[in-house]
């Protein structure tokens, strides 16, 4: 046990402590000395306006520095109570408050905390999931929550239509590195996922589990009647037995959607969190509808039906009142009187099941369990939500808050790190609608597990563009970065050998096909068209040859063997310089060749003296400097001493190589 200490500064204050948490249980606030998560906290909260202070305590569910979330002991709502009611009390006077005012102020918070308390006194103890090693866990019998029928009474709950009829991964491993996002739910802006530390962290693992079988008929007509409808544990005791459960603070929402999307998983997913509970329906994978016994602004079906202009304030409240008087509900009371289609009313269901679900993202507390219930098929007639786009799109906004430069700088130590494809997700990224670029990515590029710091070499994509995309794949499970290239090392070093060398000459003139400086003469045509086609012949890759490095070894060939044919041409290489280079460059490289022939001539070099002397003559340089430097390099070809030379030398051909480099 530790002792906090926080100061409420003032009434405001008070109130929204109570509103954003407070009066569910969690007390949000900074706390001296800085918490540790996990601990079991004493804390005074001080009310410096009466010198009074309040004790409460509880357990620390997240921390971040001075910054706290706790989950606070079953009350005494006496405590409550005494915040509240001396709080508005004292406070009443300081903000110009009559005397009626005040009492009025102080009944209203006492008639809170006797809501509160009647809460509190009618709940029953939470249920308790113990998870063992993996974030989703089967439920065996003693740890299947028990049926509780004595649940808290639901409050009201959105209103929905009802239409239709029911219808008859890979081995964590100690050197990959997987960023993952800095999450709080009290701050609208999440953190970047990619902190980038390159240093190995073993991958959070979702395991696959057998669904459990139900224990037979849950229960009796009369136990039917008395449960207290969805979003509620007697409720629950009516689904068949869980079958998987998790902890928000182990696994992201974004990853629970994605497995039970994997599994086409159908039924209900109870939510307990913030000392409330929410259903989310799952149809194939993707949810549908939520219920919840806590309503949320924001969250109802007239927020969305009023808020785009489909229905008035005023027929909605007719609708509720109809719906009160008869049993109708709203919706369904607006499509029979004609006063919104019931494509709309549907589309707004699923707007609205969309909002909730991009709401949970930022969940990284409370717990879940999910319930089989394949009687959903049919039942909602509307569409569900799209999961792959809308954590693909969550991810995304994320990094997008990021510049450049500092996203860059974060993910440095990953540079030398292998890019690999989680091939237990394979078939998930080929369902994502990506960009065209970002496909190309993925079906062509990533398999071969490039280093990260080769694919931005490749330049496909901006480096900052290509780096966001990639760690939104890895924070959704997509890939990975590894100190190793995997177990096909020998072809995906094949795969990008080959990939880089197509990808560099599928733009690129004759001459850098070729490998060649656009000064080259026949000689130099054949020598690079015979290195090259040693290097990427089939016979060198036989080992490891598959269809995807044939394809590319084709298609390779194919450039160079178009590249060979056409330098082969005196005149195809000329009017490629007059066309591309311009005179002035010719003249300029001829003058570089005479100057580099003459210190040849000095050193007796004549092979480098014949090889620049060459060059210049298919240069042919216009203008009268053009005429001299061809006179001079004609002179000298004629000495007898150049008639029998050997090849000239690596050493000379790097030389040429560099001082031609000059003149690009």
């Amino acid at each position: 046990m530790t002792d906090h200490r926080t100061r409420i500064s003032d009434l405001s204050a008070l109130e929204a402590q109570w509103e954003r948490g407070l009066q569910y249980g969690i007390l949000v606030a900074d706390l001296s000395p800085e918490p540790s998560a996990g601990e079991f906290a004493h804390v005074e909260l001080f009310l410096p306006w009466c010198g009074q202070s309040v004790l409460v305590a509880g357990e620390v569910v997240e921390a971040n520095g001075p910054h706290a979330v706790l989950e606070l002991d079953p009350y005494d709502p006496v405590i409550l109570e005494r915040l509240l009611v001396s709080g508005l009390e004292a406070v009443g006077a300081e903000l110009g408050l009559s005397a009626d005012e005040a009492a009025n102020r102080a009944a209203e918070g006492r008639a809170q905390a006797d809501s509160f308390r009647a809460d509190a006194i009618a709940a029953s103890e939470p249920v308790t999931l113990e998870l063992q090693t993996g974030d989703l866990e089967p439920l065996g019998p003693d740890l299947e929550p028990p049926p509780d029928s004595s649940g808290p009474a639901s409050e009201a709950a959105p209103e929905v239509v009802l239409a239709g009829k029911v219808s008859s991964d890979p081995t964590p491993e100690e050197a990959s590195v997987t960023p993952k996002p800095a999450t709080s739910p009290n701050s609208p802006a999440r953190a970047p996922v990619s902190q980038g530390t390159g240093a190995p962290e073993a991958k959070k693992k979702v395991t696959e589990v057998e669904a459990a079988q139900p224990t037979g008929d849950p229960s009796d007509i009369a136990t039917v009647a008395a449960s207290d409808g969805p979003a509620s544990l007697s409720a629950e005791a009516l689904l068949s037995p869980a079958t998987q459960h998790g902890d928000f603070s182990k696994i992201s929402w974004p990853e629970v959607l994605l497995h039970f999307y994997e599994r086409r998983a159908t039924g209900v997913l109870a939510i307990e969190g913030f000392r409330e509970i929410r259903w989310c329906y799952i149809l194939g994978g993707q949810p549908l509808h939520y219920l919840g016994d806590h309503p949320h602004p924001g969250e109802f079906l007239s927020d969305i039906l009023v808020g785009e202009g489909w229905v008035s304030s005023d027929d909605w409240l007719e609708a509720m009142q109809a719906q009160k008087l008869t049993g109708i509900l709203a919706g369904e009371y607006l499509v029979r009187n004609r006063k919104v289609e019931r494509l709309q009313l549907n589309r707004a269901l699923s707007i609205r099941a969309e909002r909730i679900t991009r709401k949970l993202m930022g969940m990284n507390y409370g717990s879940f369990r999910f319930h089989p219930y394949p009687q959903l098929m049919g039942l909602f007639p509307w569409d569900p939500v799209p999961v792959l786009q809308l954590v693909m799109d969550e991810q995304r906004s994320i990094l997008a808050a990021v510049s450049d430069d500092s996203l860059i700088g974060r993910v440095a130590p990953l540079y030398a790190m292998h890019v690999r494809l989680i091939p237990a997700r394979a078939d998930l990224l080929r369902e994502v609608l990506l960009r065209e670029e970002e496909r190309h990515l993925v079906d062509s590029v990533l398999p071969a597990s490039w280093p990260l710091a080769e694919l931005v070499a490749l330049d496909e994509m901006s480096e900052a563009r290509l780096v966001r995309f990639l760690l939104t794949l890895s924070e959704l499970g997509f890939v990975e970065f590894a100190r190793d290239e995997g177990p096909d090392n020998a072809r995906d070093s094949a795969t990008r050998e080959c990939y880089a060398m197509l990808s560099s000459i599928t733009e690129a003139d004759e001459f850098e096909v070729l490998g060649l400086h656009w000064t080259a003469i026949t000689e130099g045509v054949e020598a690079a068209y015979e290195e090259r086609s040693q290097r990427f012949s089939e016979d060198r890759f036989a080992d490891v040859m598959d269809n995807e490095l044939q394809e590319l070894l084709s298609q390779i060939r194919g450039r160079l063997d178009a590249a060979h044919e056409a330098l082969l041409s005196v005149d195809v290489r000329r009017r490629h310089r007059k066309a591309k280079i311009g005179a002035g460059k010719v003249r300029m490289a001829a003058e570089i060749l005479l100057d580099q022939a003459k210190a040849a001539r000095r050193a007796s070099n004549f092979p480098l003296v014949k090889a620049c002397c060459e060059r210049i003559l298919e240069l042919s340089p216009e203008g009268s400097e053009g005429r001299e430097l061809m006179a001079r390099a004609r002179k000298w070809l004629s000495d007898g001493r150049l008639s029998s030379i050997g090849e000239l030398s690596d050493e000379d051909r790097s030389s040429l190589r560099q001082n031609l480099a000059r003149v690009r």
